[in-house]
């Protein structure tokens, strides 16, 4: 549906009934959208009410240097995970083979394929609903990743130069925050205290390495210990963090 000017007000009236005056950012996106999803003037008062988050009201955002389309089967993308790519651009390794396990929406595979164009980028994903966006969002640039449904390593052949995942990570025990109520679980949430997704790449990522290999992975802010001590016990080298934009540790990266 098109924003028209007389749907303006309206639409004001509702998102200050919903955030008051504190999240005016998000207002001002939704007004200068040139289309959002919802199909009809009601529906999106409806979802703006529910709190439906800003990116799925609009369908796409701003990831890197590039804009995606989302919706409710994927992650929306955030700011720590460009962190995570801007630290993979900054490494100085001219990788040639590229694997993005978790890929979701694809905006960390295709942001990659950008930054190393000569590289065979690879991205996987256990829902198909995931690819299917992913490769949308691939059409918008002749960087050509190829996705490919795997549950973690379960369809993955050969070694790569470069793994990079960001898993589910959050404490399947701890409830839902309501910010993330319109996002999969599956995405989300993960056993052992928030591990257990991280451990089996972890663990199993040395096997799919080159020689040379790294493996980049995102977690949670308490849990860079954790991810650091199991790189360790799994047999990889010179094991870094990462930070985000408040310098808290929010991935960790290691040598094969």
């Amino acid at each position: 549906m098109r924003i028209l000017k007389k749907h303006i007000p309206e639409i004001t009236q509702t998102w200050r009934s919903k955030y008051g005056e504190s999240y005016n950012e998000g207002l001002n996106f939704l007004v200068s959208a040139e289309e959002v999803v919802p199909n009809n003037l009601n529906l999106l008062i409806e979802q703006i009410m529910k709190g439906k988050p800003i990116q799925q009201l609009i369908g796409k955002w701003s990831f890197y240097n590039g804009d995606y389309f989302l919706n409710s089967d994927v992650l929306i993308p955030r700011p720590e995970t460009e962190c995570l790519v801007e630290c993979i651009k900054l490494s100085n390794n001219k990788f040639k083979k590229i694997l993005d396990m978790g890929t979701g929406s694809g905006c960390i595979a295709i942001e990659l394929s950008k930054i190393f164009p000569k590289a065979n980028v690879y991205g996987s994903d256990l829902s198909d609903s995931a690819l299917l966006l992913a490769r949308k969002n691939n059409l918008q640039t002749t960087n050509k990743v190829n996705f490919f449904k795997s549950d973690w390593f379960e369809n993955i052949e050969g070694r790569f130069d470069l793994l990079v995942s960001n898993p589910p990570y959050i404490e399947k025990t701890k409830p839902k925050n309501r910010d993330l109520k319109f996002e999969p679980e599956v995405a989300l949430f993960s056993e052992e205290k928030g591990l257990r997704d991280i451990r089996i790449i972890i663990m199993n990522g040395r096997e799919y390495l080159t020689k040379n290999g790294w493996l980049f992975i995102e977690h949670g802010y308490n849990q860079s210990d954790a991810v650091a001590s199991t790189f360790k016990k799994s047999g990889y080298q010179q094991i870094r963090h990462g930070l985000d934009l408040q310098g808290v540790r929010r991935f960790t990266y290691a040598k094969r």
